[in-house]
């Protein structure tokens, strides 16, 4: 189980809530658990898993990136009720009541789809994710991830922020492309 008090920056409300299962993924979209409602909120955020004393939080290949205490994160961190979580203009603290000792499994659970609409933060592509993410036209959802996987830490932002203005701007182009496809296919294998 998690407690989870989401706030924003700037306003000095703040809504509690309780989920009751160990896992919940985050984002813009209605089939997250946790719905933010804000353009600069991917569809699928990150996913945030409790375990005994804390809770690992992971990156869904989100746009605009997951913060903790102000530094971007890159792979699963385990993050306590001091801790301060940035999504988006959402602050979240975050606490596990779950007891006993628990595995987590980044394959634990399934993603789900998202059904909102693509917004400026992502880039269109057309039917062809499979060519994006340079898989066969029959490949499994699987196969995608891995190709998803495999690719978004080739051109990552972050993996080229020492050049220049120009490759940044087009890792970033091509990173939203390889997260639309992502999208599609998480839709189109199911």
């Amino acid at each position: 189980m998690l407690e989870i008090v989401v706030g924003q920056r700037g306003v000095t409300r703040s809504k509690r809530g309780t989920f009751e299962t160990r896992e919940i993924f985050v984002g813009r979209s209605d089939a997250c658990e946790l719905h933010l409602g804000d353009g600069t909120v991917s569809g699928v955020h990150c996913r945030l898993v409790a375990i005994a004393g804390a809770t690992v939080v992971m990156d869904e290949g989100s746009t605009n990136g997951t913060w903790l205490n102000g530094v971007r994160i890159t792979h699963p961190v385990v993050v306590t009720f001091v801790d301060e979580l940035r999504v988006g203009p959402y602050v979240l603290r975050i606490q596990s009541l779950a007891g006993g000792s628990a595995r987590v499994s980044a394959a634990q659970r399934e993603r789900p789809s998202s059904t909102t609409s693509p917004t400026d933060s992502y880039a269109v592509v057309g039917p062809r994710y499979w060519e994006v993410l340079s898989i066969g036209v029959s490949s499994s959802l699987q196969d995608a991830r891995a190709a998803y996987h495999r690719l978004i830490a080739q051109y990552h932002p972050d993996k080229v922020a020492h050049l220049g203005d120009e490759l940044r701007e087009l890792a970033a182009r091509k990173c939203r492309e390889i997260n639309a496809a992502w999208e599609q296919a998480n839709q189109a294998c199911r």
